[in-house]
């Protein structure tokens, strides 16, 4: 794409409808690849930063706006725009943990991050991964960080002793899991020297509006402003912790999946990552439920309805409005499903609420819910940003999912310096944290599923007693 056509492509970019929400904004996506290094000679380095570098600057001028930032107008409405020069390529940060580089600042760090050999060995657990460390920005950014700029992508490159990380984290507004897996298989390939086809630069550089039908007053309603910044969560938060969970292939078949087809019938079908949700709400309810019936208990004398769970679930709907999967930007909705947490954890199999999240996932239900949610946004984003914050106001009892399963992380190749990654994770993060969440993070080539999952400590130590869990699963932590 040429220097003038770049331009004029960020002279009006608007983030997708979704996208124009003030929280949304301050969010970014870090996922970290782990690649082996058995040549670790400064040479082999250099040509490493030389091949991320130069694949930065190949995707940014092929696709402008990821080298942009995401900025608020006077209107409210959020765009990307291009960054100040020099900056027109995404930021990469450069970190050496590897304790060779006598005369790098990092150096006295060095023990902060463990060998490569200890990391496989220990599973790539959360403890080892902090984005305080290995990302080059936090989860949620505040605004008293004074960051004014808010790039579209950022990386950072850690090289420990035997390995590199490599963090991309993508700003939430401008594009959502899928969109951010796209992004990263566009650097790979521009990291292996090979040329963007006609159809991804296409695609990869698709305006932002227009792809969620609204009444045609709203469609040409272009100074919707956002509602305010609805921040955290308003309850005091316990003390957290997170741990990854490994299901080999055919445990998952077997102990998961197999269990959840129990009720299904030849007109019905069930995937994987349906019986796997299934599986965590309920599992995360069960050891849930001894802390809620002392809570119960002690509020006993003021009466109180049923104690509901609430799962949701983000599900991304692009082909469900014609999009091409490789849509780069925010196109994700929601189903919501609330049950009794003695009645989800005692009284219902994991085939029924497997068959219930699989219902819900009907298009004209995802479709009418994107619709609903686009409207509500432009109608009124004070309302909208409310609702979400009381979707938010239990993460106590409820439970959020998000998946990275259907994306094929382990198979993208980086390059003749890396290759393909031995490892795929999301770094732990505290600020902007919630109990009751859940990642699904990439397959590996294996067809292994790590889930990492966050918890108070109390909730979690009753998740890792759970002796079905132990008996066909693996804890990383």
């Amino acid at each position: 794409m040429s220097n003038t056509s770049a331009s004029q492509l960020l002279d009006d970019f608007p983030l997708d409808l979704l996208g124009q929400q003030e929280r949304i904004n301050r969010l970014y996506t870090p996922i970290t690849f782990c690649f082996p290094l058995p040549d670790e000679t400064e040479s082999t380095r250099a040509e490493i930063i030389e091949t991320l570098e130069d694949g930065l600057s190949r995707l940014a001028r092929a696709f402008p706006w990821t080298a942009g930032e995401v900025v608020a107008c006077e209107s409210g409405k959020f765009k990307i725009r291009a960054r100040s020069s020099p900056w027109t390529v995404p930021p990469l940060v450069i970190k050496d943990f590897s304790g060779d580089n006598n005369d790098d600042d990092d150096n006295n760090v060095a023990s902060v991050l463990p060998s490569w050999d200890e990391l496989q060995q220990a599973g790539f657990p959360f403890s080892m991964l902090d984005e305080d460390v290995i990302a080059p920005c936090k989860t949620m950014v505040e605004d008293d960080d004074g960051a004014v700029e808010r790039p579209v992508l950022r990386l950072q490159a850690n090289f420990i002793r035997g390995g590199l990380l490599l963090t991309v984290c993508g700003q939430h507004g401008a594009m959502d899991v899928a969109g951010q897996a796209q992004v990263i298989a566009l650097l790979a390939k521009a990291m292996r020297g090979e040329v963007f086809s006609r159809q991804e630069i296409q695609d990869g550089n698709m305006i932002r509006r227009g792809h969620i039908p609204l009444p045609e007053e709203k469609e040409e309603e272009d100074e919707y402003t956002t509602g305010p910044d609805t921040g955290g969560e308003t309850q005091q938060t316990p003390p957290l912790t997170w741990a990854y969970i490994a299901f080999e292939k055919s445990e998952l078949l077997e102990r998961v999946k197999r269990p959840a087809l129990k009720e299904t019938t030849w007109t019905t079908f069930v995937s994987k990552d349906d019986a796997l949700t299934a599986f965590f709400w309920q599992a995360i309810s069960r050891a849930r439920e001894p802390r809620l019936q002392r809570q119960h208990q002690q509020q006993q004398e003021e009466g109180g309805a049923t104690t509901t769970t609430t799962l949701t679930r983000n599900v991304d709907v692009r082909k469900h409005f014609g999009l091409p999967p490789t849509y780069p930007g925010l196109f994700v909705t929601f189903t919501s499903h609330t049950a009794p947490i003695s009645e989800l954890v005692h009284s219902r199999s994991l085939s029924s609420v497997a068959l219930e999240l699989r219902a819900a996932l009907d298009t004209e239900s995802l479709r009418q819910n994107l619709r609903d949610q686009a409207a509500s946004i432009v109608q009124d984003p004070e309302a909208a940003a409310r609702k979400a914050t009381a979707q938010r106001a239990r993460p106590d009892l409820d439970v959020r999912l998000s998946s990275w399963a259907k994306e094929r992380l382990y198979e993208v190749d980086f390059g003749v310096f890396l290759g393909k990654p031995g490892a795929v994770r999301r770094p732990r993060f505290e600020r902007g944290a919630r109990e009751g969440l859940v990642y699904f993070m990439p397959r590996g080539m294996d067809g292994e599923m790590v889930v990492g999952v966050c918890l108070r400590e109390e909730d979690m130590e009753r998740l890792k007693g759970s002796a079905r869990i132990a008996s066909f699963a693996r804890w990383i932590d």
